[in-house]
């Protein structure tokens, strides 16, 4: 490449990101369209929940002589533990007719 096709790439690259951007946040719309317990599971506070209880655990564990790589473990398994834990107990549900 000769350097002025590099600077005309490099010129592009903010509106394909841009496109990029906007058809990540289209496919997020309609898949929250589909299922509304994604948005419940990627509300902020749901994922800042169970974050602070897994670090607070394993933050324990690790001063009372846990190894660092295993209470890093213990916070990766109780962070997705708790994560679809909670989601699943207070999402809401699509409503259902009468049988």
């Amino acid at each position: 490449m000769k350097p002025p096709e590099i600077i005309q790439d490099l010129k592009g690259l903010p509106d394909d990101l841009r496109t990029v951007a906007d058809n990540a946040d289209r496919a997020l719309e309609h898949a929250e369209a589909e299922r509304p317990a994604l948005r419940w599971a990627l509300d902020i506070r749901v994922v800042l929940t169970s974050a602070a209880i897994a670090l607070v655990v394993a933050l324990v564990a690790r001063l009372v002589g846990l190894g660092a790589p295993l209470a890093l473990l213990l916070f990766f398994a109780l962070f997705a533990g708790l994560w679809a834990g909670i989601t699943r107990a207070a999402a809401p549900r699509k409503p259902t007719g009468p049988a």
